[in-house]
């Protein structure tokens, strides 16, 4: 019983962890503008770091530029790391 009890506990922790991390890992849409450190300045002051993919590296030439971005973000070390589906700039 015992036993029994010790794996319903941990199989509840993976359970709820699941939870927890897939709405952090799922879509997100902001505007903002491409900076110099292979970052994105977003318009409500967040500072995402641009994965390293094809997609990201295009991204990333685009310097100065003001972006719609779709993406995955996680939190890597403390830092919210975007993972670019896609991105359209923002005509001024």
């Amino acid at each position: 019983m015992k036993q029994f009890m010790k794996t319903l506990f941990v199989i509840s922790l993976v359970v709820v962890g699941l939870f927890i991390a897939v709405p952090a890992m799922a879509n997100t849409m902001l505007t903002g503008e491409v900076g110099s450190a292979n970052d994105i300045i977003a318009d409500d002051g967040n500072v995402y770091t641009i994965a390293e993919t094809e997609k990201g590296d295009e991204l990333s030439a685009m310097v100065g530029e003001t972006v719609n971005v779709t993406g995955t973000v996680q939190e890597v070390d403390g830092e919210k790391v975007i993972t670019i589906d896609s991105f359209t700039v923002v005509n001024k």
